[in-house]
């Protein structure tokens, strides 16, 4: 199954990320990452068994298992002036919830 991690900080310019790798419970052998997930992404929803969902500020991004990088699902921006800290849908997957958390104060 897939699982995140998080990487090693580089440097200044390069926080440390969340990586999304591949664990065969099979084998019990770990594979290498698959892909980096969005800077400042935070919550991960599968939509079926191949399209992963992830938030990152306020836009909410897609995978799908094979491809090379996330793409836009969604940009809550007009909805949310902040941060997309939880996400969820309903069954139908006709309507999402989800927590916007304010931008801080400078």
């Amino acid at each position: 199954g897939y699982f995140t991690e998080r990487t090693e900080a580089q440097d200044d310019t390069a926080p440390e990320r969340l990586a999304l790798s591949w664990y065969n419970v099979a084998t019990q052998q770990l594979s290498q990452r698959q892909l980096l997930l969005p800077a400042g992404a935070q919550d991960l929803r599968w939509l079926s068994s191949q399209l992963l969902l992830t938030s990152a500020g306020n836009k909410i991004y897609s995978w799908q298992p094979g491809e090379p990088r996330w793409q836009l699902w969604l940009d809550l921006a007009s909805a949310c002036h902040g941060t997309v800290s939880r996400f969820s849908l309903t069954s139908d997957q006709s309507r999402i919830a989800f927590v916007c958390q304010p931008k801080e104060q400078s």
